[in-house]
């Protein structure tokens, strides 16, 4: 539970302008603190739209965060930007990608917490090609912060505009399209622990040519991240909820049941059974295994947040061919460098508790006449099978050991993307205008980390004295060049016994992942006729495009012989052709009650090669009785097709080892659950009741039961209907003030999603024909299951709806200077997730996002963000307030107050100083910030204890975890 801020009275001196701006609302509009050509209401093509109009007319909810506001937030990363607007969820980031096994150091957005393949990514309006193998989320590491003019959100479906994925609504980022002299910028910061380091240079260099018809200018930037370990910061640098058993210095067992904990003491440490063997901190031998004592602190060698290195090179041109056709092209190229922080592997032998639990598993565990055992243990193991007690005769010897001196399974990720595009655009006249372009975008990523091979290690302990000298027991694996490995005590494994068993590499675990985007588009807008509104304008055009991703694993991970289940590779392509349509009527204008009444659609028809036609479409219209205030409202039913990765990934092997996959496990003849009746029903089962009164699984039998997860080619298509009403005030009596307030419902059906197993489970005992079930549980005749699959299937849905609310406002404080307001405030309404069709919702509002929840984010019920600008001649001083409200931890066998989170206030300053403001063509400023100025504090979430809290971090991924920040940074154009 969070306990009251030592900064609560900073919350009073906040507490007006909340209570002001939650009365009058809040923005979803961000802009630059001077008057935008956009924010004087010339019409512009914007977000949402191909039809050209000003921002604050769009019919859709549109949040614009300029250039401006951008370089307020002292972030380097756009990504983290945009994860301050209330509308987004964390989605991928370098605060949770630290234990992907692949894709760490990724950004990715996840707007509405819908997904991060459920928000469509565009830069200058067109697709991006994807970071991340077999999805379509964008990495938004390769999007230069420096070359951003402009960012706009939609809310709601908008695949009548843009097809597929942009089921939660669009993300454009508008570059600069034009550029003369030449620029510097610079930014380092660094935490007030004098850790978490970030670096930032970029240039830019541009010229016109061909007496200004033309216009080329290219940009490198250079950017790292230093990231930051768990162990320094003292929430997260030890294991809250104890340490871990997997001890570097091994826990060894002579009954075959290796750590059954038979008690806690007062501090929460495990005390094992009393002859578990381990050794202390001098490496001495002793009996008796305290966790807390001689557990593992996992957190020293964890990551808070992945360190990044990025190399960015981006160009752009455009040549006026003639006064009405200009020839365009962009290109750019991207290398992003980063590290994830794991501690050693775990490792295990004989002990039925870890079989298929995801560690090394020696079936049989260590021979008793294993050479490397010490004096103590071997003189037991001889008195206990010497004596004439059978019952305690040794078979093998039990053990867990982390493998610390063997290698280091931390992933290394090399991800390079490049991209360019190619068009011309014209007017035909002064009412009609065309453009024609082809995209390109190529991403490779290599992921790699060390390992061993599972053969070779078995082999390796398997240590026998023949002679007088300690080799493995086969003679095959011996002739091959077997090394014995000693894991008694810490680091006492031989240089010779760590090749053998990697292979005599460095790297064995690798991923090669390559993607292709192709994209070629063709539009036109116009003018059809003029209506007594205005005109009646429209756009139409067709679009193809081709993706494909290969996912490329090394050959010994293909056949299972490294760490984990075996992993086959997925390749798979798909192709789309569609045309589509948009219109725009204005029916009146100027006339009483009516300054302006227009309506609008959309209609797009979509042909993949996967799952056939597609439509989607739109409908809304907007009413302006006075200047002052515009009401609107638009109805979208939007899809989104299967990814490459849903569709062809590979299927593979797991083992739940779950006791509550049947629901039929403990039935009796008396039960009255609510599956009882219906697992009484299957023959086996009663006739197990029968015999033996209960129906019920053994240890071993859970743990046998198999599955298999993976993509499927006959997924179709998953649909969206989506609601967006709001209104915009613009009055004319309150200058320089404008607000929106917008409300939106999305209802996602047909999710592709892999159901849970258990409720596959149940939902075949309740309809064995049911989609739900579909043929995925396989039973024994005696009633009992052996396999239940889980492949991606359409099934189960989401729905989301909040209120927006959005404002700004600007005075002239005469020779006081300038002041600004901006605000964004989000009210969430409904959060809820159905797990398969047909199923329950379960309502997610007010609760952290759990760990096992990729598809929804955390349902925060209310989040804000003020800004306050003050400008005066060459000074620019500004305030964010950041807000989260409060919410539960989604784990219920905790207590209220072990599960209330209370709200949160991040407060952020900037300082910026502009040495010739009269020079608007080349400026130059110096800048200083501070970011989390009081330093607050994010709530403890201990993993393992809680259903949010991210391993190595003890805390939700919301929250700021690296504490107050300051940062310096400069601007320069020659």
């Amino acid at each position: 539970m969070i306990k009251t801020s030592k900064y609560a009275h900073l919350r009073a001196s906040v507490a007006p302008i909340i209570l002001v701006t939650a009365l009058l609302a809040t923005p979803a509009i961000a802009q630059d603190v001077k008057q935008s050509p956009e924010a004087q209401g010339q019409a512009i093509i914007v977000t949402g739209s191909r039809i050209a109009r000003p921002e604050l007319e769009s019919t859709v909810p549109l949040n614009v965060i300029s250039e401006a506001a951008i370089a307020r937030t002292g972030q380097t990363n756009v990504a983290d930007v945009l994860r301050r607007q209330p509308i987004f969820s964390t989605g991928t980031s370098q605060g949770n990608s630290n234990f992907n096994t692949s894709g760490n150091g990724l950004n990715q957005l996840d707007l509405r917490g819908l997904g991060r393949d459920r928000t469509l990514v565009l830069v200058n309006g067109r697709r991006f090609v994807a970071g991340e193998g077999g999805h379509s989320s964008v990495d938004i590491n390769m999007i230069p912060t420096d070359l951003v003019k402009r960012i706009e959100t939609i809310t709601g479906g908008a695949s009548a505009i843009y097809g597929s994925d942009a089921m939660a609504g669009v993300v454009n980022f508008i570059l600069k399209d034009d550029f003369e002299g030449i620029e510097m910028r610079g930014q380092s910061g660094i935490s007030a622990h004098g850790d978490a380091a970030k670096y930032r240079l970029s240039g830019t260099v541009g010229t016109n040519f061909a007496g200004d018809r033309g216009n080329i200018w290219i940009n490198g930037v250079y950017d790292k991240d230093e990231g930051l370990l768990s162990r320094k910061r003292s929430f997260s640098a030890t294991d809250i909820f104890g340490r871990s058993v997997f001890a570097p210095q091994g826990a060894f067992n002579l009954n075959g049941t290796i750590f059954d904990i038979t008690s806690f003491d007062d501090t929460g440490g495990g005390n094992l059974l009393d002859n578990d063997y381990t050794f202390d901190s001098d490496g001495n031998l002793k009996q008796g295994f305290v966790q807390n004592v001689d557990g593992f602190n996992r957190n020293s060698f964890r990551r808070i947040s992945v360190p990044v290195e990025r190399y960015l090179i981006s160009s752009a041109l455009k040549y006026d061919i003639t006064d009405d056709i200009t020839f365009y092209a962009e290109g750019m190229y991207g290398k992003t460098k980063s590290r994830a922080g794991l501690e050693g592997y775990p490792s295990a032998g004989g002990d039925p508790n870890v079989d298929g639990a995801g560690s090394i598993d020696v079936v049989g565990g260590l021979a008793i006449d294993n050479a490397y055992i010490p004096g103590p243990i071997a003189a037991e193991i001889a008195a206990r099978n010497g004596d004439a007690d059978a019952t305690n005769d040794v078979g093998f010897i039990a053990f867990r050991r982390r493998l610390s001196d063997v290698f280091d399974r931390s992933n290394r990720n090399t991800r390079e993307t490049y991209r360019f595009v190619a068009g011309l655009k014209g007017n035909l006249n002064d009412n009609w205008s065309w453009d024609v372009n082809y995209v390109y975008g190529h991403t490779t990523d290599f992921t790699a980390s060390e390992t061993v091979l599972t053969d070779r290690f078995t082999n390796a302990l398997d240590a026998v004295n023949i002679s007088g000298q300690i080799v493995c027991r086969d003679p095959a694996a011996r002739a091959d060049g077997c090394q014995p490995l000693n894991i008694f005590g810490a680091n006492t494994a031989a240089q010779g016994a760590i090749d053998y068993i990697r292979g005599g590499r460095n790297v064995l675990n690798a991923l090669s992942t390559t993607l292709e985007q192709q994209v070629a588009s063709a539009s036109m807008t116009g003018t059809l006729f003029t209506l007594p509104g205005g005109d009646v304008k429209v756009a139409f055009g067709a679009e193809y495009r081709k993706e494909k991703s290969i996912d490329d694993w090394d050959a010994d991970t293909n056949i299972g012989n490294t760490l984990g289940n075996f992993t086959t590779d997925t390749r798979g392509s798909f192709h789309v052709a569609d045309v589509f349509g948009e219109v725009s009527v204005p029916i009146l204008s100027e006339v009483p009650l009516a300054h302006y009444l227009g309506v609008e659609g959309a209609l797009r028809y979509d042909d993949y090669s996967t799952i056939g036609t597609v439509w989607s479409w739109k409908v809304g219209g907007d009413w302006a009785p006075t200047r002052d205030i515009r009401f609107r409202a638009v109805y979208s039913e939007a899809s989104r097709a299967p990814n490459v990765s849903e569709l062809f990934s590979a299927q593979e092997e797991t083992f739940p080892g779950d006791l509550t996959l049947d629901p039929c496990n403990g039935v009796t003849a008396a039960s009255n659950g609510t599956y009882d009746a219906a697992c009484r029903a299957i023959p086996g089962i009663a006739t197990t009741i029968a015999n033996s009164g209960i129906f019920e699984y053994s240890q071993v039998e859970i743990q046998s039961i198999n599955g298999f997860n993976g993509g499927n080619p006959n997924l179709q298509e998953e649909t969206a209907k989506t609601w967006t009403v709001g209104s915009v005030f613009t009055p004319t009596f309150i200058p320089h003030f404008n607000m929106t307030v917008d409300y939106y419902h999305i209802n996602v059906g047909g999710a592709i999603n892999s159901q849970p197993r258990d409720e596959t489970a149940k939902a075949c005992l309740l309809d064995p024909n049911s989609a739900a079930c579909g043929g995925l549980v396989f039973r024994l005749p005696n009633g009992k299951i052996t396999r239940i699959d889980a492949f991606n299937i359409n099934t189960g849905g989401f729905q989301t709806s909040d209120i927006d609310v959005g404002m700004n406002y600007w005075t002239d404080l005469d020779n006081w200077g300038r002041l600004d307001f901006q605000a964004n405030y989000t009210r969430l309404l409904k959060h809820k997730r159905q797990a398969f069709t047909g199923g329950p919702f379960f309502n997610e509002i007010g609760l952290l996002q759990d760990s096992d929840q990729e598809h929804l984010g955390s349902g925060f019920k209310d989040r804000f963000v003020i800004d306050t600008i003050y400008s005066k001649g060459p000074v620019q001083l500004s305030w964010t307030v950041r807000y989260f409200g409060k919410i539960k931890d989604p784990n219920t066998d905790l207590t209220d107050e072990e599960r209330n989170v209370g709200d949160a206030f991040y407060h952020d300053f900037q300082m910026r100083y502009s040495f010739d403001e009269n020079d608007k063509d080349n400026p130059k400023s110096f800048y200083l910030g501070i970011n989390n100025a009081f330093n607050r504090k994010p709530p403890s979430l201990p993993n393992g204890l809680t259903g949010s809290g991210l391993i190595g971090v003890e805390t939700a991924q919301e929250y700021d975890a690296i504490g107050r920040y300051l940062y310096a940074g400069f601007a320069v154009k020659f």
